[in-house]
């Protein structure tokens, strides 16, 4: 257990669409003196220079990664991301296979309506 901790300085690979958009076979987070670090060191990404949404998304990939076997809750995953991004938002989290259970609360379609034999609409009418 203890190995498969990810200790301060050390390297994560996490498979899945690079931060900007680019398609590849995962991407290395590091941490820089910036920051973390997004990408092959000749071509990296300082986080300080993200947008909110790419920060979003990175912060969904590290918590998902850190954790396994976790319940993880994710209010409103739309807010900063792009309707792209949306898309791809829960296949990659789980393409992550970290056994995490993720609770996600959310109005974007474009989220929902890829799992809809798992989706639970809860409408409160009234006070």
């Amino acid at each position: 257990e203890l190995s498969r901790k990810i200790l301060r300085y050390d390297a994560i690979r996490v498979t899945g669409p690079v931060v900007r958009g680019e398609t590849t076979d995962g991407i290395t987070l590091g941490e820089g003196k910036d920051g973390i670090t997004v990408g092959e060191a000749k071509d990296a990404i300082s986080s300080d220079k993200l947008s909110a949404g790419e920060k979003q998304m990175l912060s969904f990939l590290c918590y998902n990664a850190f954790s396994d076997n976790t319940a993880i809750f994710i209010d409103e995953p739309e807010l900063s991301l792009h309707q792209d991004w949306q898309d791809i938002l829960l296949p990659l989290l789980l393409k992550q296979k970290t056994g995490n259970q993720f609770f996600v609360a959310t109005h974007s379609e474009f989220i929902y309506d890829q799992f809809p034999d798992k989706e639970h609409i809860l409408n409160l009418e009234g006070n």
